[in-house]
């Protein structure tokens, strides 16, 4: 009888088990077959990127099938915070300077981006791969999209341009041309909107108004196209922008240079969103014919057509681009700002370009001009230097020519860069590396020295 009760209670806790077993595998079933969706959005986009990218949301849905396939966007998630939709998320892959470069952006329910982020690439260590580093990829965080992201190799002077990483163009422009693909795709399939591919306007020697058989884009701290005319460098056409009648919104205008007779050949608007009707009256011709043929000096402001605040934009940004045509682009070696005293300055011939500097008929002093690479073996630093013939010193330096690295060789043009030479006698210098400027230093140090060389055993020993 004890047997039989024990039999059974171990039937009845086995079966109690076997139940339980049932029910606890059936809760796994359906929790797995409910999250298991979401698990693998979670994968094909981790917790950490969708918090950069939809920092407010909390759970997205593969939406790729709904839409034709793209050349580049791979992926499309539709990104929720509890019901609500927050944005959407884009995968893409492109080609850079090597294949298969990822990107990853947000963009928010009205068509802004939100954050991007680079999630693979094989570009050059050192070059293309800084498209990853955040002083590249975070010029798209929390941008309008008004208007398409343009590459620009300068300090960017709009919110819609994005400044490309120094060395690597096609690297900063395939991640640009990707989340530009991704913004048109947004508005036109979530947001329903018509995208009108408005054209970018660039100089041409015929809109510009000029002569000449090449133009190339040069650095600075403006941008500015170098325009040469067999070889020789005649004019420069320099970018400017000023703020018209919305302050967050500047107007970017292209300048156009003759140097032969210091003139304004032509303007161009590049950029603007003055208010239609009335500040884009800017864009007429018969404003920019305000300026053709103008001398290159600070023009007064003209109001045209009524458009006062834009009219004065579009002045400050001409005259930004005549200010730093003068100061940059054409400035030339003086008696004064080489630190020299004299009353007469000639040049004479020799294998240095070389100015005479003469007080009352008396050669006091010589500007020597050498050059030498520096960052780029085919764009030397060209410098001027500036000796005392009295007191055999080296006066002051100036450089002519660079086209070195924007934001770390440029610095070799600074002030205090040119004052370690100054005074200092007429010897053979060791480099003093500037500000991490090591190769821009050198190029002018070596450039320095072969004037000095020039002058010691040339200019004083009475060769020519």
């Amino acid at each position: 009888m004890k047997n039989k009760n024990i039999l059974r209670e171990l039937l009845t806790l086995g079966g109690t088990l076997t139940l339980i077993c049932v029910i606890v595998a059936g809760i796994v079933a359906v929790v797995f077959n409910t999250t298991k969706e979401q698990i693998a959005m979670n994968n094909a986009v981790n917790a950490e990127d969708l918090a950069l990218v939809m920092p407010e949301s909390d759970a997205i849905e593969d939406v790729t099938d709904q839409y034709d396939e793209h050349e580049i966007i791979r992926e499309v998630y539709k990104a929720t915070s509890g019901t609500e939709t927050v944005g959407y998320v884009y995968k893409m892959i492109t080609n850079g300077y090597k294949p298969e470069l990822g990107v990853l952006v947000g963009i928010d329910n009205e068509g802004n981006t939100i954050a991007a982020k680079i999630t693979q690439s094989s570009e050059t260590p050192g070059l293309g791969a800084l498209v990853a580093e955040d002083a590249f990829i975070t010029q798209f965080t929390g941008k309008e999209t008004a208007s398409s992201f343009q590459v620009v190799k300068t300090t960017p002077a709009g919110a819609s341009e994005i400044q490309a990483v120094s060395g690597a163009t096609i690297s900063s422009t395939a991640v640009t041309s990707a989340i530009n693909d991704a913004v048109k795709f947004h508005k036109e399939n979530i947001l329903g909107e018509e995208v009108v591919e408005v054209p970018v306007v660039e100089p041409t020697f015929e809109n510009m108004k000029m002569t000449g058989d090449e133009m190339a884009e040069i650095s600075g701290e403006l941008k500015t196209l170098e325009v040469k005319t067999a070889g020789e460098v005649t004019g420069y056409i320099v970018y400017g922008s000023g703020t018209g009648y919305y302050e967050d919104k500047p107007i970017k205008v292209a300048v156009g240079f003759d140097n032969a007779t210091e003139t304004i050949t032509n303007i161009l608007i590049i950029e603007q969103n003055e208010t239609p009707g009335i500040g884009d009256a800017i864009l007429q011709e018969g404003l920019t014919e305000l300026f053709q043929g103008a001398a290159a000096e600070e023009q007064a402001t003209q109001v045209y057509s009524g458009a006062s605040e834009s009219s004065k934009g579009v002045y400050k940004a001409v005259n930004q681009a005549i200010l730093y045509y003068h100061d940059v682009l054409m400035k030339e070696p003086t008696i004064e700002n080489m630190r020299l005293t004299g009353d007469e300055m000639a040049e004479i011939s020799g294998e240095y370009r070389t100015f005479e500097v003469k007080t009352a008929g008396e050669v006091t002093g010589y500007i020597v001009y050498a050059s030498n690479p520096g960052y780029y073996e085919d764009k030397p630093i060209e410098v001027a230097v500036s000796f005392d013939v009295a007191s055999k010193q080296v006066k002051n330096i100036m450089v002519v020519k660079q086209n070195e690295t924007q934001g770390i060789g440029t610095k070799i043009s600074e002030e205090a860069f040119t004052q370690l030479f100054q005074d200092k006698p007429s010897e053979e210098m060791s480099v003093q590396i500037y500000s991490g400027a090591s190769e821009s230093s050198k190029g002018v140090y070596k450039a320095v020295n072969k004037a000095i060389l020039y002058f010691n055993d040339v200019l004083m020993q009475g060769g020519n």
